[in-house]
């Protein structure tokens, strides 16, 4: 089964609606909240199920989009019905007012600050992933807008968190990647619908009060609502420990490693290999904050610094820097942006014949002795 089609991380939710006031009644997440529901185990037989249905619909997707596929980022995204079409990575102004209360207002807070400086990207293997997703996307799109008008959330972000829950796959439900047809089995279990709209329109509608609060339209493009919604929809688990979500950064600079591996279980190595929201959304013009590619130079800047720490686990550009300049230092290991066991040790190698601490980490003060 290809790689784009591998899915690590299901998101579970609780169905419960809250009003607006309340509106942190449904943070859980089956594989990311900390405490706010009941951990849950998941059915060994769930895995294998999903996995069939994914497989076949990406599929699908790849014979349907053809070439339209690896064409669809750097074109127009076709989006029948449309006056226009929309240009990738364009970004749409949004001028409404946005100030989430409560401890959305902290989430909002944080993501604004993440976002200060825009998004760069750091696809490396998700670009053909971000490719099919943008090509899925317009020939689906009026099935996403169908639902939006229903749930006054974005089409394109509705687009994205489908992406995220089940690569698309129509057969599943939006609440969390579950067999449409059958009761569900994970959070919020027993779900049960026969068809995607309104299996969709029920999951989105029980987080009816994070909307509201964040101030969520259709028509919203502020990235930080976004984000926000984004990552309560999935559970708070990284944002209580301060760490980037990978369901909404993954495939940007902001995101390196950290993943909730099952129920209440983080580790700091485990890496996410899906897309994350805001690449999916941003390839779709649906953002406000502007997208760059990011490039090794620049990500070593954050490293020299201290903005970014590489150690064991490490993922992206920074560390193809880093890979770059042991090599011109002597020391010498493949330029492969994974942060391995060889790479630590060429690092540690390195720190000794500096005379440095040798811990095989670099942070700010490493990376000027580097270069």
């Amino acid at each position: 089964m290809p790689v784009y089609a591998h899915r690590t991380d299901q998101a579970s939710q609780q169905s419960s609606q809250v009003d607006a006031s309340q509106g942190l009644a449904d943070f859980g997440s089956n594989v990311e909240r900390t405490d706010e529901v009941e951990k849950q185990s998941v059915q060994p037989t769930w895995f294998e199920e999903v996995m069939s249905l994914v497989s076949k619909t990406t599929d699908d997707v790849y014979a349907e989009a053809g070439q339209e596929a690896a064409e669809a980022v750097n074109a127009e995204v076709e989006q029948p019905g449309a006056a226009e079409a929309q240009p990738a990575w364009a970004t749409e102004e949004d001028d409404a007012t946005y100030a989430p209360k409560g401890k959305m207002g902290r989430v909002h807070a944080k993501h604004t600050e993440r976002l200060a400086d825009g998004i760069e990207l750091d696809l490396g293997m998700r670009e053909k992933d971000l490719e099919i997703f943008v090509a899925h996307y317009a020939k689906h799109r009026a099935r996403y807008e169908g639902v939006s008008a229903k749930t006054n959330i974005p089409a394109k972000l509705i687009a994205a968190l489908h992406w995220r829950e089940s690569t698309g796959n129509f057969n599943t439900y939006l609440h969390q990647g579950d067999p449409i047809g059958k009761p569900s089995r994970n959070v919020p279990r027993g779900v049960l619908f026969y068809d995607w709209e309104t299996a969709a329109i029920d999951a989105l509608s029980a987080k009816s009060g994070i909307r509201d609060n964040v101030g969520m339209t259709a028509e919203t493009t502020d990235t930080a609502a976004i984000a926000s919604f984004s990552e309560a929809y999935n559970g708070l688990g990284y944002h209580n420990k301060g760490r980037p979500s990978p369901y909404v950064y993954a495939g940007t600079a902001e995101y390196q490693s950290g993943k909730y591996v099952r129920d209440g279980v983080y580790s700091s190595r485990a890496v996410d290999q899906q897309l994350g929201v805001l690449p999916m959304v941003g390839a779709l013009g649906g953002l406000e904050t502007p997208i760059t590619e990011a490039d090794r130079e620049t990500e070593w800047a954050k490293v020299l610094a201290g903005s970014t720490l590489l150690r064991k686990g490490s993922r992206g550009l920074a560390v193809e820097a880093l890979q770059e300049r042991l090599g011109k230092a002597g020391f010498d290991t493949a330029i492969d942006g994974s942060f391995g066991p060889a790479t630590r040790r060429m690092v540690m190698e390195w720190q000794r014949s500096e005379g440095l601490v040798v811990d095989g980490v670099v942070g700010k003060n490493t990376s000027a002795v580097l270069g």
